[in-house]
């Protein structure tokens, strides 16, 4: 945990701010999940590699490289207007995807990144969104709002159902590969992800709002959302809010992988991996 001093010149810091923070690798190789912590800008971005898979030179992935590219130039941009930074994310995914020679006109080759940012001024909060890394905003009386966009229904409800039909390895079933391929072609055009595209400008969700009321902002990937055993059930943000204020980001993410943990052919939690990258940021105000 650190603390934001009473004495950071920051005008949004003009009280004491406390922000916790971590991030965990999942069952993969590395971790995929970028973020950034500073005095008054935060942000947490989950890349998403296309689905041929690429390594650059150092092993990073595809999608370490998107959402690496989305947090530094957010974290360099943070006395520009957000949507200004969406744009040249945009631009700086492309040129990368084009100097690795990345088939553009396919979208499921396409690198890809969500974005969850938040900056806090004296009297506002301003935030922006796009993809499943949500955004909590809690106020003083533990009602809260969110930012999110479920954008795997419909590939949960295949793996649920073909775990119904008794299939038990998800990776190798040919349907589970042709509808991650068709998700991954809807993006930009259902749904929104930073690839390249200038299309994803049109899925930004990006606004203000008072800090007057608002105690807690929780942002993270999609790694910290809390298994289902039904992809029809609403996402529980009711339970994450309780844990946090309960226990802190810490109590959420053992909540997460404990669930994960007791079931590891990931069949009642239907869910392509054990574990998801996980990354969260919490401010208190």
């Amino acid at each position: 945990m650190s603390l934001i001093p009473e004495t950071d010149p920051t005008p949004a810091a003009h009280k004491l701010m406390k922000v916790q923070h971590l991030t965990e690798k999942g069952s993969g190789t590395i971790n995929e999940d970028s973020y950034f912590v500073s005095d008054n800008n935060f942000g947490v971005f989950d890349g998403a590699t296309g689905l041929i898979k690429y390594f650059d030179a150092n092993g990073n992935t595809g999608a370490l490289i998107a959402s690496q590219t989305a947090k530094e130039v957010f974290e360099k941009n943070q006395n520009k207007p957000l949507l200004i930074s969406t744009q040249e994310v945009t631009a700086k995914i492309r040129e990368k995807e084009e100097k690795a020679e990345v088939n553009l006109n396919d979208k499921a080759c396409l690198w890809s990144t969500t974005a969850s940012v938040v900056r806090i001024n004296e009297k506002t909060i301003e935030y922006l969104a796009i993809g499943d890394s949500p955004i909590i905003f809690i106020d003083k009386d533990n009602n809260f709002k969110t930012f999110f966009v479920d954008h795997d229904h419909e590939t949960v409800l295949l793996w649920e159902k073909l775990v119904q039909e008794g299939v038990r390895d998800l990776k190798h079933d040919k349907r589970t590969m042709e509808q991650l391929t068709k998700n991954r072609r809807e993006t930009n055009i259902i749904y929104g992800v930073f690839n390249g595209e200038k299309e994803a400008l049109r899925f930004v969700q990006t606004g203000s709002l008072s800090r007057e009321n608002i105690k807690h902002i929780l942002i993270f990937s999609d790694g910290m959302l809390i298994p289902k055993e039904k992809s029809d059930d609403p996402e529980d943000f009711k339970t994450i809010v309780k844990l946090f204020k309960e226990g802190g980001l810490q109590k959420v993410k053992s909540y997460v992988r404990n669930l994960e943990n007791s079931d590891p052919q990931c069949l009642k939690y239907v869910r392509f991996k054990r574990h998801d990258d996980l990354t969260a940021i919490a401010i208190t105000l």
